[in-house]
């Protein structure tokens, strides 16, 4: 087990790829944080724009998670490193 695992994503429409991401982090970490990219970062690399899932809204819809036991932080992520 790790003491702290840390994942990325762009997390829009919550899906049961992103759990199963998120449950392996939990099992894999004692501490999970999660950056969460930036809107602008999502259209530069995806080439698209978020319509009705901007940045806020999707850091809600992760909080919601939070309450489950996971992530332990969450981070702004605006690139690929």
């Amino acid at each position: 087990m790790y003491k702290h695992v840390f994942v990325a994503g762009t997390f829009d429409g919550l899906h049961a790829g992103h759990q199963a991401i998120l449950v392996r982090a939990c099992a894999d970490g004692e501490r999970v944080t999660v950056g969460l990219t930036s809107d602008e970062f999502v259209k530069k690399i995806k080439n698209y724009d978020l319509h009705s899932t901007h940045y806020e809204e999707r850091r809600k819809t992760l909080e919601l998670v939070k309450c489950c036991g996971f992530p332990d932080q969450q981070l702004s992520s605006t690139d690929k490193d």
